[in-house]
């Protein structure tokens, strides 16, 4: 009896293993790949369009970010492929999301489901805390966009060292940087240091349309202690 209650024990096992293995290799086969639009670590603030690819089992319902809907473009726009699937968030506010994966998941029409992470991380930025860094070393410099740098055609200037810097985002190894209202350029990681988080004070700054950065709150760290650095600001200067 004890040999036989051994062998229905690992006959049970072996077939609990079996499903697994077979569920796993259905939803690879279900989601072959998932990943964000750079496929890249990106740091992103409100109003900036978080991009994301899917590609699946055709005619399947994909979502990311709690139910955001992902469209399966048309054969016509993908040389005949179908299942590849693309979709758009556009970064509120109140969002909140510090270097994770995106997760998405997929569904059939004959309820099979499937789930996946993308490889990179994403991080949504808080506006109330901005982002500092400042500058290393005498070749420090500005491009004017994420291409490659080709005869120095995408360099939009050189910088001087210890030059207080506002990040609103990152993709891969390039951070952009708020020059002013309209005006934004990326910047190596490997020329730039990054501060410890500030808060935003509450009394009006001299440059018109920004906040200052305040010591009175936190620490900024700024490389010259008297005054700490200007950050620009989207939205109006909040009231005395």
């Amino acid at each position: 009896m004890k040999i036989l209650h051994k062998l229905i024990s690992g006959l049970a096992l072996a077939g609990s293993l079996l499903m697994g293995a077979t569920a796993w290799a259905q939803q690879s086969r279900l989601i072959e790949t998932a990943e964000t639009v750079p496929a890249a670590n990106q740091w992103l603030s409100p109003g900036d369009r978080l991009q994301v690819r899917v590609v699946g089992q055709p005619g399947a319902r994909v979502t990311f970010l709690n139910g955001q809907p992902l469209t399966e473009l048309a054969p016509a726009l993908t040389n005949g492929k179908r299942g590849i699937y693309q979709g758009t968030y556009l970064v509120q506010p109140t969002d909140t999301l510090q270097d994770r994966p995106i997760s998405f998941q997929l569904l059939t029409p004959d309820s099979l489901t499937a789930t996946a992470r993308s490889k990179n991380t994403i991080r949504f930025l808080n506006p109330s805390v901005p982002v500092l860094a400042t500058t290393r070393g005498p070749l420090a410099y500005l491009n004017y966009g994420l291409g490659e740098d080709r005869l120095g055609g995408a360099k939009l200037g050189y910088l001087d060292s210890l030059v207080v810097l506002h990040l609103t985002g990152r993709v891969g190894d390039l951070y952009r940087v708020q020059l002013s209202r309209h005006q934004t350029a990326w910047v190596p990681q490997e020329v730039v240091r990054l501060l410890p988080p500030v808060a935003l004070c509450r009394h009006l700054s001299p440059a018109p349309g920004a906040y200052r950065a305040t010591r009175c709150l936190t620490t900024c760290g700024c490389p010259s202690p008297p005054a700490c650095p200007i950050v620009p600001s989207s939205s109006p200067s909040p009231a005395d």
